[in-house]
């Protein structure tokens, strides 16, 4: 991995509200079953919607539009890059 793709590869819990990112890899997470269920794959676009008021857990929108939760901690196993 180059220095560039470092500095543009974030986990999920650092992204802000509003920002739109593609998911790069989430093969840590327990729970990746539920992903792939609901329709996030690699290489697709989720939106941070927001995070609830102590930051856990943390909403977005996926590409077909539908909203999902995740808490801080599964986010953080989450690795995206700005779009």
């Amino acid at each position: 991995m180059s220095n560039q793709d470092k500095l543009k590869s974030l986990s999920l819990d650092e992204i802000d509200s509003g920002v739109k990112v593609k998911v790069k890899d989430y093969s840590q997470l327990s729970c990746r079953s539920v992903l792939l269920g609901i329709g996030v794959l690699p290489e697709d676009e989720i939106e941070v919607i927001k995070a609830s008021f102590l930051g856990s857990p943390i909403y977005f929108k996926n590409q077909q539009g539908l909203f999902f939760a995740l808490r801080k901690l599964e986010a953080k196993k989450v690795i995206v890059e700005l779009s």
